[in-house]
């Protein structure tokens, strides 16, 4: 029972990870791939001020914006 609740336990934090896309995140994403804010605007279909209000911790990514970002971060 213990191994089966560790292994749960594991997924939904893998889960909430999934989504924590805060402005740490964002910003560092875009620099291990060498992106300007605006180039990763582009990539993930987003305007420059988007990324921009992202980085600077006014809004966070929707949902959709973080399946694209997610998608970005796993297959660059």
């Amino acid at each position: 029972m213990t191994d089966q609740w560790n292994s749960w336990t594991s997924e939904r934090v893998k889960a909430l990870q999934w989504n924590s896309w805060d402005s740490a995140r964002v910003k560092a994403l875009r620099e291990a791939l060498g992106l300007t804010q605006e180039g990763l605007a582009r990539k993930i279909d987003v305007s420059l001020s988007t990324v921009q209000a992202w980085e600077a911790g006014r809004y966070v990514p929707s949902p959709l914006a973080q399946m694209r970002l997610n998608n970005l971060e796993v297959y660059g």
